[in-house]
């Protein structure tokens, strides 16, 4: 069966994964919003699995695999993202370091495995047709590339324009549900959050298409354009802040180069007002990965600005925002896409932001050499923004670049920092 004509719509508890399942599977579920909960939960919930299952959860804000303890079931996703890293840290997740943009392709040729697609759906009751719900992303070429494709159609899914499954979409099993969408918040920006995002503001031009990432400092950085006019919207997440920039007019995408007068998106991730606002919202498209992270598309949008964030930077502007110590606290993602999109982007902009310090000011994030992978090259670097100021690198040699980004440390560190320097020539 396909999109077009799927099976009829029946009860989770017909659905026999240990049938469905063979030795050596690929899963891949819908993550994030998108995630298909009632499935989730059955196929943790399934004894005598076939062995060797795998599965891809991506980012998970529903910690709902943590219920995959003492399955056999191997997790993997592209990233510690949301509860995915509290999922790392009670088991064993094995980690795909791949461009966002990446995996749908990674999926199709079959290096990430995909026998079986458990993907979240919406229905339009007025056409009966089927759309993605809260999370296309990569799951069209999962569900292409799969054996087995089992959808969740839940009552409560936005059905967001351009979500709609293709007609020759494959779907072998349609379970209905009516569960809660999954919402994510977060905490209220530290007073540093703000200082960062009232720097940030003043590089962000009007009429800029901006991108931007998740957490209270992404949730600061877009409160602080609230007097800003005529922005775009290009990223891969909309969230409750987006929303509100949208609602006062500060976001109305009049001014971008492609996609002029909507909103691209992948995915919405926020509360129940969030889920609301797309659904059916003509101001909106949705769009996989494919369009919406690939440098083809971004070098398209004039005045692309990505704003976004990381764990450690170096002398010469070299981004780290996968680990620290021994953790993996983070991930590729979007990251590199969105940055070297913007660059690639006429008048376009990429900024890193980020607080000085961590562990209360005891370990400055501005560091001589990083301490995990450097998931943006020197020269990927452009703004660099902290409490302290704005440190410019593109076009800078690696001496210029040393002493900006020494400028926005925290000045109880800037000495050893400036001594590491010297010691590199440098300084």
């Amino acid at each position: 069966m396909n999109a077009a004509r799927p099976p009829a719509a029946r009860d989770a508890a017909t659905l026999d994964f240990n049938a469905l399942l063979r030795a050596g599977d690929g899963v891949v579920i819908a993550q994030m919003a998108g995630e298909p909960v009632t499935l989730a939960e059955r196929l943790y919930a399934a004894r005598g699995l076939p062995e060797g299952v795998s599965v891809f959860i991506g980012a998970s804000v529903t910690g709902t695999p943590l219920a995959a303890r003492g399955t056999g079931l191997r997790l993997s996703s592209y990233g510690a993202l949301f509860r995915t890293a509290e999922i790392a840290r009670s088991m064993p997740v094995d980690i795909y370091p791949l461009h966002y943009s990446r995996i749908g392709s990674a999926i199709t040729g079959g290096a990430l495995p995909c026998a079986v697609a458990l993907l979240q759906v919406a229905r339009d009751e007025s056409t009966g047709r089927l759309y993605a719900g809260t999370g296309r992303n990569y799951m069209f070429e999962a569900a292409r590339r799969a054996r087995v494709v089992v959808a969740e159609l839940n009552r409560r899914a936005p059905v967001i324009p351009g979500g709609e499954l293709p007609d020759d979409l494959p779907i072998h099993h349609l379970i209905e549900s009516d569960r809660e969408i999954p919402e994510q918040s977060y905490g209220e920006p530290g007073a540093d959050e703000v200082r960062i995002a009232t720097h940030v503001a003043g590089l962000v031009e009007d009429g800029a298409t901006i991108q931007v990432g998740v957490g209270s400092l992404a949730g600061a950085l877009l409160a602080a354009l609230s007097g800003h006019r005529h922005l775009g919207f290009h990223s891969g997440l909309i969230n409750d802040d987006v929303m509100r920039l949208m609602q006062s007019g500060a976001i109305d995408n009049s001014r971008k180069s492609i996609d002029a007068g909507v909103a691209v998106l992948g995915n919405p991730v926020g509360s129940r007002a969030l889920y609301d606002f797309v659904h059916g919202n003509p101001q909106l498209r949705m769009a996989g990965a494919a369009y919406t992270h690939v440098r083809e598309t971004l070098a398209r949008i004039d005045n692309l600005t990505a704003l976004n964030s990381g764990l450690q930077v170096d002398l010469a502007g070299q981004v780290n925002a996968e680990a620290a110590g021994t953790r993996y606290l983070g991930g590729v993602g979007g990251l590199a896409d969105f940055v070297r999109g913007a660059l690639a982007a006429r008048g376009g902009r990429s900024i890193i932001a980020m607080p000085s310090c961590a562990r209360g000011g005891a370990v400055s994030r501005i560091v001589a050499r990083l301490d995990g992978p450097a998931t943006l090259g020197a020269t990927d670097a452009d703004c660099i923004v902290t409490e302290w100021g704005v440190a410019h690198l593109r076009d800078r040699t690696l001496a210029e670049r040393a002493r900006a980004v020494i400028a926005i440390a925290h000045p109880d560190h800037r000495e050893p920092l400036l001594a590491a320097a010297r010691a590199a020539g440098l300084a």
